[in-house]
């Protein structure tokens, strides 16, 4: 099965990718638990912009494995491409749940909490995940969120971490324009 299901993938690589999710889902039918297989189907599906597909097969593989963070990100991305927020927030945050430190889950639950303005929701996510996730996240995050909180003195106290401990160029950028778009100043 793996090989079969490598065959599929040099398929997609090829630009055959519509060949590719056939392959796929014929190998699904034979081992539903095929969890990469799946997966694979679901990226493919995604970048295709199928996405009631796309959430199909991402609900089938947290269906088979509901205890795999992964999955359950899966799933929040195949919600949102479905414009379903609120499945999208619960997916997430089971994904958080099962893996703290997944900085993907992380940013993604916390971004949906604050465009919805649930800042309690935002802070405990992030409560719950800092003895886990990487520190220059967790700071970049609270950047964000202390500005949305309207907490001048905690972001730039966030900020000042985030420099001194050499973050990533993504996650400064990300606290950089969080605090640019706000009426923090230094």
């Amino acid at each position: 099965l793996p090989l079969r299901g490598r065959r599929a993938w040099v398929l997609a690589a090829r630009g055959d990718v519509d060949d590719a999710i056939v392959a796929m889902e014929r190998l699904l039918e034979l081992d539903p638990g095929y969890a990469w297989g799946r997966r694979q189907v679901c990226d493919w599906l995604d970048r295709q912009g199928r996405a009631s597909a796309f959430r199909q097969h991402a609900e089938a593989l947290v269906s088979r494995d509901p205890n795999v963070a992964l999955h359950h990100a899966y799933l929040g991305d195949a919600c949102l491409a479905v414009d379903d927020r609120a499945a999208a927030v619960a997916a997430f945050g089971r994904a958080v749940e099962l893996e703290p430190a997944d900085p993907y889950a992380l940013q993604a639950s916390v971004d949906l909490a604050l465009e919805r303005g649930a800042l309690t929701e935002a802070r405990e996510t992030l409560e719950r995940a800092a003895h886990a996730a990487r520190r220059d996240l967790v700071d970049a995050l609270t950047v964000q969120l202390e500005v949305a909180s309207r907490r001048p003195e905690e972001a730039l106290s966030a900020f000042d971490r985030l420099l001194v401990q050499g973050a990533e160029q993504a996650l400064f950028e990300r606290a950089m324009s969080a605090l640019e778009g706000s009426s923090v100043a230094r």
